[in-house]
């Protein structure tokens, strides 16, 4: 069987004549093996074929169409979705760890494909799961983003593959489950809701039944994904109904408008995103921070109007006061709605919650500067970022933004810069006294403040003043532990 050049799954026949669905596998991303032996790129695993396409045929709908993990968690990586939940389940009770630990067995069992092969242990994962319009692959050895078309592709080529040499082998005896592939994009509007956004059906039926959302009218529809509604529900949907509904109703009052600003600054953005080799989250967003700061022509020590320049980019901003407390807002955009950026007035970042201008807000500023980073960077397909606990957003996606929002309202360097022109202080009186300023002057939150006087500080003082570092570290966990 042929492959694609940018994943395959590799099937080489052991010996027809006499064990007709007998094949060697081996799975190739960007022309290198990575499964089920990265160091021995030769090496297989003699599979039944069967297994393989039934795997395909029962789990083709969570493969495309689901694009969260269970219980809450947003691992980094797939392959760590175990020890994100042992941690979790440290402080919860027995049995809510029980009914858990069974969400997450059926969620491995669709999306990690070593476990097709029944009686083969001790295989590397290879787990296939959606973000996005990327396929995360992880084997361990390797985490690979995909694009999730090519996946898509190799998926249907293989399972159409397999079914046309089980029809020659015996159709009478393998007819039930070729029908079955053929009937596997089939689905109601329903159960389309309930996989594309990870609710039950119960709950899909009455957004639905309320028009708060209209359901894919294909299954081809709902792998496109570019529902702005149906993205937000996802990212809600481990909420209370009622919150959902509220959320929903948040972003269809977001109508759709041109923002030239902000589409221009994005096309740049994404451009320079491209340009250096993939790096940690947190750094992508100090990185395009600094770039943004630089297009928009903001000097490194002023201070940003981010209000004012959401507003300038064409972003429709809206402030209002709606529950819960841990909801801080939204960013929306797409064909249909946006772009905007909703910022609750009640949300626990901010201080004022009766301020008329929120501009001055530390918590409304984060939260406003967040939102604009997804409206810069995650653009690639309709976005509905949502900030609030218990979200479904990916954690990299999340971290990514945080660390722009930071950075793009104050500087790491301007920090460093300026704690080093006070006399580098490591007292906690002196100390204060930086951060307050910095505070003040750039409108953040004195936590802030001190995560970025950190950062300034670790670049400047270089491997000479790690003693003085240390000590910094010591009097900001003393002051401002939760930076």
């Amino acid at each position: 069987m042929t492959a694609s050049p940018t994943f395959s799954l590799n099937l080489i026949p052991v010996d027809l004549g006499r064990t007709p669905l007998l094949w060697a596998l081996s799975v190739t991303a960007f022309e290198q093996v990575i499964w089920p032996n990265v160091n021995a790129p030769d090496q297989t695993i003699e599979i039944q074929l069967d297994d393989l396409f039934s795997f395909l045929v029962e789990f083709w709908k969570p493969l495309l169409l689901r694009q969260t993990y269970p219980a809450g968690l947003t691992p980094e990586r797939p392959s760590l979705l175990a020890a994100d939940a042992a941690k979790r389940w440290a402080n919860v009770p027995q049995d809510q760890a029980d009914e858990e630990g069974s969400e997450l067995d059926a969620f491995e069992e669709a999306h990690n494909l070593a476990l097709a092969f029944g009686g083969m242990f001790d295989l590397p994962p290879l787990w296939l799961v959606r973000q996005g319009e990327q396929m995360l692959c992880d084997t361990n050895r390797n985490f690979i983003h995909l694009p999730f078309g090519k996946v898509h592709t190799e998926l249907t080529r293989v399972g159409d593959e397999i079914a046309q040499h089980l029809r020659r082998t015996d159709e009478a005896k393998w007819s039930r489950i070729i029908e079955a592939w053929g009937c596997r994009d089939r689905a109601s509007g329903v159960k389309l809701v309930s996989w594309s956004a990870s609710l039950e059906d119960e709950v899909a039926t009455k957004l639905i039944d309320q028009g708060l959302i209209d359901p894919p009218a294909t299954f081809a529809e709902a792998v496109n994904d570019d529902d702005e509604l149906l993205i937000a529900a996802r990212v809600a949907g481990a909420l209370p109904y009622e919150q959902i509904v509220q959320i929903l109703d948040i972003a269809r009052d977001f109508r759709h408008h041109r923002a030239d600003g902000l589409d221009a600054l994005s096309a740049k953005v994404s451009a320079y995103l491209r340009t250096f080799e993939v790096v940690e989250p947190h750094a992508q967003g100090e990185t395009v921070a600094i770039f943004a700061r630089e297009q928009l022509a903001i000097g490194s020590g002023e201070r940003v109007d981010i209000f004012g320049l959401a507003t300038k980019l064409g972003i429709d901003v809206r402030v209002d006061a709606i529950g819960p407390k841990t909801f801080d807002g939204l960013a929306i955009a797409g064909n249909r709605y946006g772009p905007g950026a909703f910022i609750n007035r009640n949300g626990q970042r901010i201080r004022e919650k009766g301020g008329s201008d929120l501009n001055n807000d530390a918590g409304a500023r984060i939260n406003l500067a967040h939102e604009l980073c997804h409206l810069l960077i995650d653009r690639n397909h309709p976005l509905s970022a949502i900030e609030i606990l218990r979200n479904r957003m990916p954690g990299n996606i999340e971290s990514r933004a945080r660390a722009f929002a930071g950075e793009f309202l104050l500087p790491s360097a301007t920090a460093g810069k300026i704690w080093d022109e006070a006399g580098s202080p490591t007292d906690r009186y002196s100390l204060e006294a930086v951060l307050q300023r910095l505070a003040d002057y750039f409108g953040v939150s004195f936590s802030v403040a001190a995560w970025k006087v950190e950062h300034g500080a670790r670049w400047g003082l270089g491997q000479g003043g790690r003693e003085q570092f240390r000590r910094l570290q010591a009097m900001l966990d003393s002051i401002a532990s939760y930076r």
